[in-house]
């Protein structure tokens, strides 16, 4: 295995330290900022953001858009509006919300309606607004449920254990969902931070089985670390003081969208357990089923 530093696009040139490179999450630990503002970015935006995040913009945006048109009803008054009794600016400011919504949804409950032509048309603009909101909702849901994506779980910790006088570098990953991925491929990496120059070193690590077929159970990924290991001979210490970063790459077949996936991951070097080993995480029963508990993918033992 060669041991020149290469650069996957990550950079290799800094002028200060930089946190890790990948985050938990998986995304890359890089803001963009001075980019234009396109509807395509918008809708990569709303398709990436997580759900809690995504429902609370559209409850916000449902709360908005309707108080905007609320607020421009409640400004021309009761008086436009059949069914609506007169009270304070709050009072009607509540009406013209419910008439809002009632008329953004296409409900229509019909004991409020508008006199005139100027909230008439004001009202057929917001049943517009709203039937493209509708839409506009449905087409991201969709994208967001029919979006292919790995949903990989790794150990909490990866480990470094000498096996009979052989090191290596390992960790596990499983399948948290019940779909079934064909055809994993995993690529490692090795990144080295100079403290002087601030000078990114990229090594790719040889996996001792880089792919496999099938994965309906965990799969633990082992580096050995020999002679022509860049970890050869390095400790613990060593791996703090070149803040030592391993960066991992899984692709795979997803059987049930029939695409592939990728999913990214890390561990910083104080994520790094040593002389350790996994414990076993499935057992056979009786009846020959074979189990496997995704919640002691973590566990270590001496």
């Amino acid at each position: 295995m060669s041991k020149e530093s290469f650069d996957p696009g990550l950079g290799q040139k800094f002028s200060r330290k930089t946190k890790r490179m990948i985050n938990k999450d998986g995304s890359f630990n890089v803001r963009r900022i001075g980019h234009k503002f396109t509807t395509h970015n918008a809708y990569q935006n709303l398709i990436n953001l997580s759900w809690w995040k995504f429902n609370l913009l559209v409850l916000l945006s449902y709360v908005v858009v309707n108080g905007i048109f609320a607020f421009v009803y409640a400004c021309y008054g009761p008086n436009y509006f059949s069914g609506m009794k007169p009270g304070s600016f709050g009072e009607v400011f509540m009406e013209c919300f419910y008439f809002s919504t009632h008329t953004f949804t296409s409900v229509g409950y019909g004991n409020v309606s508008p006199n005139g032509h100027v909230v008439n048309v004001l009202a057929s603009f917001e049943a517009l607004v709203g039937l493209m909101s509708f839409a506009l909702g449905t087409g991201l849901i969709y994208g967001r449920f029919s979006k292919p994506k790995a949903r990989l779980h790794f150990s909490e910790f990866a480990i470094i254990r000498d096996d009979a006088g052989t090191k290596s570098f390992q960790f596990r990953i499983a399948n948290a969902r019940k779909n079934t991925l064909i055809e994993m491929t995993a690529h490692l990496m090795y990144v080295t931070i100079d403290p002087r120059t601030m000078h990114r070193n990229y090594n790719r690590l040889k996996l001792a089985v880089p792919y496999i077929y099938f994965m309906p159970l965990n799969w633990t990924i082992v580096h050995e670390i020999d002679e022509e290991s860049p970890l050869y001979g390095k400790t613990a210490l060593d791996l703090k003081n070149e803040q030592g970063e391993f960066l991992i790459s899984i692709s795979g077949f997803d059987d049930n969208f029939s695409q592939t996936v990728h999913t990214r991951y890390s561990y910083q070097y104080d994520e790094v357990r040593w002389n350790k080993k996994f414990a076993r995480p499935y057992e056979t029963k009786e009846d020959g089923d074979i189990i496997l508990r995704l919640n002691e993918l973590d566990k270590l033992e001496e």
